[in-house]
Formats: structure tokens, C-alpha cells, sequence
């Protein structure tokens, strides 16, 4: 994310994947075969459907706890109240980036 929205690079570009996979500490061959074929296509393709199917319509898209659905960049209150009306007490603190 901090790629795209933060440094402006084009994500669309395999070589910027291939720089910020490698970057991240993954194998470079792995990235370089994964990147020259369709390894993952299915799970990409199942992911997208099953999305799709939940209601996600865009990016982010939430499922929480696998029965709320929450689109958009949403400010931390709309997350507490989804969690209060699931019933799970949220989390005081955020994690460091």
C-alpha cells in the first residue's frame, strides 16, 4: 500500500513488483517464476468470486468475523460499532507500522 499510495509507484509495472517482493525477503526466483506465469491465477480467481459474492464492490472491502461487510476506508468508529454489533470488544491500541 505504502507503494502505491505513499511512494506513487506503479504497481501495474512487474518490475516494481518484482523490486518490492525481493525487497520484502521473498526468493527471488520465486518472484521472477510467479511473475512469468499463472501460478496463483485460481486462488486470485476464487478470492475475486467469493468477494464478489459477499457484496465487496471495491477496495478495501472488510468481511469481519465473516458476517459484516464494511466497504470503503472507513474511520476507526465505524470499525468499533461494527465490532460492538458483532459483539467482539475491539482493541485499544493500533500496532506500529
Amino acid at each position: 500500500m505504502d507503494a502505491y499510495w505513499a511512494e506513487g509507484l506503479n504497481i501495474g509495472d512487474p518490475e516494481v513488483l518484482r523490486s518490492l517482493a525481493v525487497d520484502a525477503g521473498l526468493d527471488e526466483a520465486e518472484v521472477d517464476e510467479v511473475l512469468a506465469t499463472d501460478r496463483y491465477l485460481d486462488r486470485v480467481e476464487a478470492s475475486t468470486s467469493e468477494a464478489v459474492s459477499a457484496g465487496v464492490s471495491g477496495v478495501p472491502g472488510w468481511i469481519l468475523d465473516g458476517r459484516l461487510l464494511v466497504l470503503g476506508a472507513q474511520p476507526r468508529q465505524v470499525f468499533e460499532a461494527a465490532f460492538e454489533r458483532l459483539g467482539i470488544e475491539p482493541v485499544d491500541s493500533v500496532p506500529p507500522n
